[in-house]
């Protein structure tokens, strides 16, 4: 995993940016413990913070869609300032999880911010 040294993740430059970052790398290598670093240090200096695991996320709004709560979980998830969405791409989705996820990343994509 490599970043910039100019915008290291730590420094949460990247909320003020609006950019986004991503680890991709092997399992084993740190990138959930990088991102949950971030997510502490985001809660600590009050930003909106929330870490999830994709297939829970889909799970969620799955759940949602099917109670008739999607729009607001969708609005939930989209308010967050950092959104850490780990393990995506380890468990297959579905078409309609995939579907809801794009919004997902749609909506935050207008508010300019995915983490």
């Amino acid at each position: 995993m490599t970043w910039t040294r100019n915008f290291p993740p730590c420094t949460l430059r990247f909320t003020q940016e609006n950019q986004n970052i991503l680890f991709i790398g092997t399992s084993g290598v740190g990138k959930t413990h990088l991102a949950t670093a971030i997510g502490i240090e985001g809660c600590k200096q009050g930003i909106s913070t929330q870490f999830i695991r994709c297939s829970d996320l889909i799970n969620k709004l799955q759940t949602a869609q099917v109670q008739g709560r999607s729009e607001g979980v969708l609005r939930r998830y989209a308010r967050f300032k950092i959104l850490i969405i780990d393990e995506i791409g380890y468990l297959p989705i579905e078409s309609v999880g995939a579907k809801l996820f794009f919004q997902l990343i749609e909506r935050r994509y207008e508010r300019k911010l995915v983490g």
